[in-house]
């Protein structure tokens, strides 16, 4: 009977720390999609550079990208709400035209990214107001 109890909390927590996770990850790649001409500069000086490798910023959007996706559908099934996936789209088709279209890639990578925080966000408020019920 305790383990069934305590299950519920410990899913609760646990699905607001992947959107927190989520929402500072994906915060941290507009960042540094805004930032990434003063990063391109700076980090070799302190051997980072490697930071700005291509390969590497594909896997980081791609782990964003899983993450936010189960995260958001994990709530969605959780609190029944399903308003934050077109934010999620939206994000995920910004970072997807970014990546293909490199003319407009920086605002492009900062709006999708911005539009993935706020999915998290936005899932975390919908989790909150369905336990305050």
């Amino acid at each position: 009977m305790s383990i069934q109890y305590r299950f519920p909390i410990q899913s609760q927590h646990l699905s607001l720390a992947w959107d927190k996770l989520g929402a500072t990850l994906s915060f941290a790649c507009a960042l540094h999609c805004a930032l990434q001409p003063i990063l391109l500069a700076i980090l070799p000086l302190f051997g980072l550079g490697f930071l700005m490798n291509e390969g590497l910023e594909t896997v980081f959007l791609v782990f964003s990208v899983v993450l936010a996706t189960y995260s958001v559908a994990s709530g969605a099934r959780h609190h029944g709400q399903k308003q934050a996936f077109p934010v999620l789209v939206l994000g995920i088709l910004c970072i997807g035209l970014s990546r293909a279209w490199e003319a407009y890639e920086p605002a492009l990578a900062i709006v999708g990214a911005l539009s993935i925080v706020a999915a998290h966000v936005y899932n975390m408020k919908l989790h909150q107001r369905y336990h305050q019920h």
